[in-house]
């Protein structure tokens, strides 16, 4: 009976931790980031690797999900990110 219990309250608590959490999450995304998905942006990759990029959507907590050129699919902080106008773009012409 006293593992009931005790299974009982972690599940409890884990079910509040993870609605608070989700609500966390969506208050993030709600309030958005500095950028908005298919934003064109530069990557910083450290020692003066800068990528092309475009957010693909804000993820919450500094959090972006952006396609890297010759990267893939990345997770990227806020903190790495910088607008890119179309001057800086290649491919436009």
């Amino acid at each position: 009976k006293l593992l009931d219990k005790v299974t009982d309250s972690s599940r409890e608590e884990f079910r509040i931790s993870t609605a608070v959490e989700r609500r966390k999450r969506r208050e993030d995304i709600a309030a958005g980031g500095q950028y908005q998905g298919s934003d064109k942006v530069s990557v910083e990759r450290g020692e003066g690797l800068v990528l092309n990029g475009q957010v693909l959507r804000y993820l919450g907590d500094g959090m972006y999900q952006v396609g890297v050129s010759g990267q893939g699919i990345q997770r990227i902080t806020e903190h790495d990110l910088s607008p890119r106008s179309e001057d800086d773009d290649p491919e436009v012409a």
